[in-house]
């Protein structure tokens, strides 16, 4: 089996492999679910307050939060979401 850059030789995997690598891939794809849910709902916390003309200033720096600067690590997968695009 082919996925984008990876290769899964499943033909020598028992059923019970394949379940647990399927089982593993839906874990994976919720945890991405919800970072992508948590992305979506601190974008729209920080348009929302720009709407009240409210904004989040480092109160050290007086750097403004802008969304488009931060991203979101995973210390479980040890992943960045939202992943970088490929070129």
């Amino acid at each position: 089996m082919e996925m984008k850059h990876v290769v899964l030789d499943t033909d020598h995997m028992t059923y019970e492999e394949v379940d647990a690598l399927v089982q593993k891939l839906r874990k994976v794809r919720e945890r991405k679910g919800e970072m992508r849910s948590r992305i979506q709902n601190f974008n729209a916390m920080i348009h929302n307050m720009k709407d009240d003309n409210l904004t989040f200033i480092s109160k050290y720096t007086g750097e403004v939060l802008n969304p488009d600067d931060w991203t979101v690590y995973d210390e479980v997968t040890r992943s960045f979401y939202p992943e970088k695009e490929e070129e």
